[in-house]
């Protein structure tokens, strides 16, 4: 999904990620894009960022540790 993110924000078209409530799946997407976008480097600093933006955010903590854990693999 971080490809097609990408590519869609490289030719400036907009995209919706949802999940049922937006609480956690959407949630933790969002954040892990912004982390490999380089908004942001940790995902834990990103879901803050969302939180402000959408109070009812809460990722699941074990979602956010296996973002981390992608993240860390992907990058080396």
């Amino acid at each position: 999904i971080l490809p097609f993110l990408r590519q869609a924000q490289e030719e400036g078209a907009r995209t919706l990620i949802h999940c049922v409530a937006g609480i956690n799946r959407s949630v933790t997407t969002c954040a892990l894009y912004l982390v490999h976008s380089g908004a942001f480097d940790r995902v834990r600093d990103a879901v803050v960022h969302i939180k402000v933006c959408r109070p009812q955010a809460g990722p699941q903590e074990r979602y956010v540790v296996w973002a981390e854990k992608y993240l860390a693999s992907a990058s080396g």
